[in-house]
């Protein structure tokens, strides 16, 4: 029961942490070099060939 708790706890610690830290810092802030809180992922927009229907 005791460590639900503290598991419980922790969560709603590490939540509320992130939900304050993203809110009220800037985008630099976010990306300087230290412990990683934040990794954007870039992909190249898929481009759909048409097949030819109707027109």
């Amino acid at each position: 029961m005791i460590v639900g708790a503290v598991a419980y706890a922790t969560g709603v610690f590490e939540s509320s942490w992130r939900h304050y830290f993203h809110r009220y810092t800037t985008e630099q802030d976010r990306v300087t070099t230290g412990l990683v809180q934040e990794v954007k992922v870039i992909e190249e927009p898929k481009i759909t060939k048409s097949r030819g229907g109707k027109k």
